[in-house]
């Protein structure tokens, strides 16, 4: 082999092996969505949903939940030892939240492919609202650390994590954001372990939802893959960050981001209400209706049902 054919064939394995800028955008957001975790304990399903149903990623709404709930699976397994390393877990009560929760992740999955991307669109926006609340409101300070589980608290928290797996399973989020608030709310938990708590107890609820939504066909794996394993290396730098900097400045502008989003996502519904092309004209809103066989090479056509006009 000349030197020549050599250099060429090394240039072509090189730029094989370049990520490509969808694949850095998923390894972003999932950075982000771990250091958000080990920052607030948040599992990052807030982050990673808007950007799949973004143009960039062009992903359908019930598609991008299955894969939200793949992805954050290595995030909150990290962040759950973290906060067990702490002692900040109370394991019975995460066991009490597990049976509910998992009947709830199971039917919110398959509602996912079946309701309407609008009506999915609008209960989201709900969650990021909730979610910006939290962040900005603080939380009565608990004391308890564990919870006595006998039979009335047990129905209480199984309760509870019916409804957490009713959110994760069709929106790929909320659970978290609702079950927290109501472990110190409910019980007066000290917040830190509310929090890991919450994500021990969803760690078997993302296995069984990405399960049910890998059998509905509604999950990227190669996307949950990207986003997982990125986020899992940044889980430690988001615990380190908030036991060095402080989380109050973070979780305004956090909070700021999620209604900004909410924001955004309500004027292109407004604008597609009145027949109006989305702000940024791009071509695949403007001729949504461009076959595939017609479109320029490289034009990359979103999947039928995409809510990639929804949030940016």
């Amino acid at each position: 082999m000349t030197p020549l054919v050599s250099r060429t064939a090394l240039a072509g394995r090189i730029r094989r092996c370049r990520p490509d800028s969808r694949t850095v955008i998923l390894g972003v957001a999932g950075a982000l969505a771990g250091v958000l975790c080990g920052l607030l304990g948040v599992a990052g399903g807030v982050v990673i949903v808007p950007v799949l149903t973004s143009r960039r990623i062009g992903m359908a709404r019930a598609t991008a939940s299955g894969t939200t709930i793949a992805a954050v699976l290595p995030i909150s397994v990290v962040a759950a030892l973290t906060y067990a390393g702490l002692h900040n877990v109370d394991e019975p009560a995460a066991s009490a939240i597990v049976p509910g929760a998992a009947a709830g992740v199971i039917i919110g999955s398959l509602l996912a492919a079946r309701v309407r991307a609008s009506v999915l669109r609008s209960l989201f926006h709900l969650v990021l609202l909730a979610t910006a609340v939290r962040l900005l409101v603080a939380l009565p300070s608990g004391s308890l650390r564990q919870i006595v589980v006998e039979v009335p608290a047990a129905v209480t928290l199984c309760t509870l994590g019916a409804v957490a797996g009713l959110a994760s399973g069709m929106l790929g989020s909320g659970g978290g954001t609702f079950l927290v608030p109501a472990l110190v709310l409910s019980f007066g938990l000290v917040q830190q372990v509310a929090q890991g708590t919450a994500l021990l107890a969803l760690i078997p609820i993302w296995i069984i939802g990405a399960f049910t939504h890998h059998k509905t066909h509604t999950l990227g794996l190669r996307e949950a893959a990207v986003l997982g394993s990125c986020g899992a290396l940044t889980v430690s730098l988001g615990a380190e960050i908030a036991s060095h900097v402080g989380a109050l400045p973070l979780r305004v502008v956090f909070a700021a981001f999620l209604i900004a989003t909410v924001g955004r996502g309500l004027m292109r519904a407004r604008d597609r209400r009145r027949g109006q092309p989305p702000r940024n004209g791009s071509l695949q809103a403007v001729q949504p209706q461009l076959s595939p066989t017609l479109a320029p090479a490289g034009t990359a056509l979103a999947p039928a049902g995409t809510a990639g006009a929804d949030i940016g």
